[in-house]
């Protein structure tokens, strides 16, 4: 295994193809309910082939045919070695990324790494090392590093529809908006092929704002009552987009808030803060400043957004 560049490395590596190992999966889900398909299916939706490595007979034909995997993106290997470090090795001879837990990191490799596949590693791992967590609620979380995310979002504009190009979009803005009261940003949100785009506030300090904001959500959205939405904490591919601002949003917890009734139901708006409080208040003032826009729009437009099916 010759030793490249930092340039040659780049141009070798297979991007479109992620290993994961069935046992790392399983330890790290825990008692969380998560199914190691789950994980294969989460990667596979980012776009990624994924390699597999399992080791008892049964697992070949059961994450095969878990529901929503799709088998011409899968490889199920059999690991050689029970050492925990069957993924690098993999990675290492399809030059491929990888998939570890998060903070796992190079001192938890075993000594029995061989040292050609631990160099590979050393150098690779800042271009295609990606990082996976389990909630306990059993969301799996991929953060992917930025060339692996940079090839990722190159194939998703390939494969967009010409007929996309011609709709007008919400601009999306590269930095946060600055506010009196705190900052908000419009934030893209990639599910699959489709696009969601929300207005996100961040910290709101000792404004008064936090004290209406309720009031105000309540207003606009012409509704009244503790079911007048729906709350979510921490969704995966808002937590993703969030990394992809950095600083201080890409390490921020959130909460999505979309209408239950009412003219504007399906309508969204996202927070985040150090507390739930902070971030629910958040998100009920991105709501009704949604709810505002479109509202108080000539056309009867304003800020687009596009709720999952």
């Amino acid at each position: 295994m010759a030793s490249l560049s930092a340039r040659q490395l780049l141009n070798s590596l297979q991007f479109g193809i992620c290993v994961i190992d069935i046992r790392a999966v399983r330890k790290a889900a825990g008692g969380s309910g998560l199914h190691p398909g789950d994980a294969v299916k989460k990667l596979q939706d980012l776009g990624l082939n994924v390699i597999l490595v399992v080791y008892d007979d049964g697992e070949d034909g059961e994450e095969a045919s878990h529901p929503g995997i799709r088998v011409d993106k899968l490889l199920l290997h059999r690991a050689a070695l029970d050492d925990g470090a069957e993924v690098i090795r993999v990675a290492a001879e399809y030059e491929c990324a990888f998939a570890v837990p998060a903070r796992a990191g190079e001192a938890s490799w075993p000594w029995t790494l061989q040292m050609p596949y631990r160099l590979w590693a050393q150098s690779a791992a800042p271009l295609c090392e990606v990082h996976f967590t389990v909630e306990a609620s059993g969301s799996f979380t991929a953060r992917l590093p930025e060339a692996l995310k940079k090839h990722l979002r190159k194939l998703r504009f390939q494969k967009l529809p010409e007929v996309r190009t011609k709709q007008p979009q919400p601009q999306d803005f590269k930095e946060p908006l600055q506010w009196d009261s705190g900052q908000a940003c419009i934030l893209t949100v990639s599910r699959g092929e489709r696009q969601e785009w929300l207005l996100c506030i961040g910290e709101l300090g000792e404004s008064t704002l936090l004290q209406e904001a309720s009031h105000l959500a309540y207003f606009l959205l012409e509704t009244h009552g503790g079911d007048s939405w729906s709350e979510r904490e921490d969704d995966p591919c808002i937590t993703e987009a969030l990394c992809e601002i950095g600083g201080d949003w890409g390490g921020s917890r959130s909460t999505l808030l979309t209408a239950a009734c009412g003219p504007h139901a399906g309508l969204r708006g996202l927070g985040i803060g150090s507390n739930k409080k902070q971030r629910q208040r958040a998100a009920l003032l991105a709501l009704a400043a949604t709810a505002f826009a479109q509202w108080a729009g000539e056309d009867g437009t304003g800020i687009a957004t596009c709720a999952p099916e």
